[in-house]
């Protein structure tokens, strides 16, 4: 599949993304390009984790992830930030899904250093089939990078980590970074 653009919106900018960015990425798919959004969520995580009173670190500019920040993290990245850039993108007139590297193992990886970092993984594997499927569908992928760790288990990835994995897996012919 060729034209494929991975588009890495980050955190500090997912709230202030005019609609206008929105329609462009769909003006973008009607072209023949096919669009796949990464998206952080690091200012809404440490609202919420403010909101919940725990504490978080930074080691080396990756959040420390504790089991409880891990599961604000997915909270506020699955849920809160995922949906409302489908939503947006719905409102500009294009399907997109959102869908975190958990769902269907879309992202597997491994724990970056557990004893320094804690839950924070490094993407090993992407389950480039998963998109494929929505992106023939002619769907936006939106992917929030909490990955699967096996057994169960979850990860905290660097958005542009998981957006970089996710170009090399898919080949793409470009990988964009919105940021402020």
């Amino acid at each position: 599949m060729d034209q494929i653009v991975i588009i890495k919106c980050g955190g500090s900018t997912v709230d202030a993304l005019p609609s206008a960015f929105f329609e462009s990425i769909a003006a973008m798919k009607e072209c023949g390009k096919h669009p796949v959004v990464v998206h952080g969520g690091g200012p809404a995580i440490n609202d919420m984790l403010k909101q919940l009173d725990i504490e978080s670190e930074f080691v080396n500019g990756l959040r420390k992830t504790t089991d409880e920040v891990l599961e604000a993290a997915e909270m506020v990245l699955s849920g809160k930030v995922n949906k409302n850039l489908v939503a947006a993108f719905q409102k500009a007139g294009t399907q997109a899904v959102g869908m975190s590297g958990v769902d269907g193992e879309l992202l597997k990886a491994s724990p970056v250093d557990l004893e320094t970092l804690g839950l924070v993984g490094k993407v090993e594997e992407v389950n480039e089939t998963i998109i494929e499927f929505f992106i023939k569908n002619d769907v936006i992928p939106v992917i929030a990078p909490i990955a699967s760790a096996g057994d169960g288990e979850k990860l905290n990835v660097n958005a542009d980590e998981a957006a970089a994995a996710v170009a090399r897996a898919l080949e793409a012919e470009e990988l964009v970074f919105v940021t402020d």
